[in-house]
């Protein structure tokens, strides 16, 4: 049994996400626009008869797994964050994995929606 982990996006709507920041004397409100988004853990088919069940309007859908030795590799972070080597990445993934698969199973074989 493969688990996969999928982290899906749905369309973007403006939501009342209020920014506060300071602007000389005073501050100002700010909207930003949010996006919804859920992780699954599951098997494929677990996904794929959660997805189907859904109404939403979908905006993207990323595998998170390894990334492969010969993939081009950009980073994942952006702005002043420091961007992880592939080997950071795939670490930091591997920890993921297994707790994701321990929650799986203690969530009896369940797909998880985090």
């Amino acid at each position: 049994m493969k688990i996969k982990i999928q982290d899906w996006y749905l369309q973007k709507e403006y939501q009342a996400a209020i920014i506060w920041s300071h602007f000389k004397n005073g501050f100002i409100q700010d909207f930003k626009e949010a996006q919804t988004s859920y992780r699954l853990v599951g098997t494929q088919e677990q996904i794929n008869e959660w997805s189907n069940l859904q109404t939403f309007i979908l905006d993207e859908v990323y595998s998170y797994e390894p990334i492969a030795k010969d993939s081009y590799w950009d980073g994942i972070c952006c702005g002043t964050e420091k961007t992880p080597s592939r080997k950071e990445f795939n670490n930091i993934f591997k920890k993921d994995y297994k707790e994701y698969l321990k929650l799986y199973k203690e969530n009896k074989h369940q797909l998880l929606i985090l």
